[in-house]
């Protein structure tokens, strides 16, 4: 069975409170494309936010940068690991145009190392009945 690639409302960060607790306990990692920082949460699915500043251009090209962040993720989602808040910046300074290509490789790279540098998902009790004990 193939998962669909739909990107819900459920696997967005919005909360102002989210953000902070992520930048707050977040491990943070780069590379020439963006910058990604994580953080653990206590859901089965991995949320992303972003971050896209007036330091990436007009309007025309945050909006670009945030598509394209948004389609690597929705393309990508299946082969990340659960329970990660991810907030992703462009890099800025780079002087290109953002590349859908290079957007999805940056992403699924970065995602694989903080997810190692974060280490496994605790274990939860899968059953009420385990919960209780």
């Amino acid at each position: 069975m193939t998962q669909k690639l739909t990107f819900p409302k459920s696997t967005h960060i919005r909360s102002r409170l989210d953000f902070a607790r992520v930048y707050e306990q977040g491990s943070r990692l780069s590379d020439a494309v963006l910058l990604l920082t994580a953080a653990r949460n206590d859901e089965p699915q991995t949320r992303i936010g972003l971050s896209v500043s007036k330091r990436c251009g007009n309007a025309v090209h945050r909006n670009r940068w945030k598509r394209l962040i948004r389609e690597a993720f929705r393309l990508n989602r299946a082969e990340m690991p659960s329970g990660l808040d991810l907030i992703v910046q462009p890099r800025t300074g780079t002087g290109t145009e953002p590349d859908a290509l290079a957007v999805q490789r940056s992403l699924a790279t970065l995602v694989k190392r903080v997810a190692k540098r974060l280490g496994p998902l605790p274990q939860t009790a899968s059953t009420p009945a385990e919960r209780l004990s």
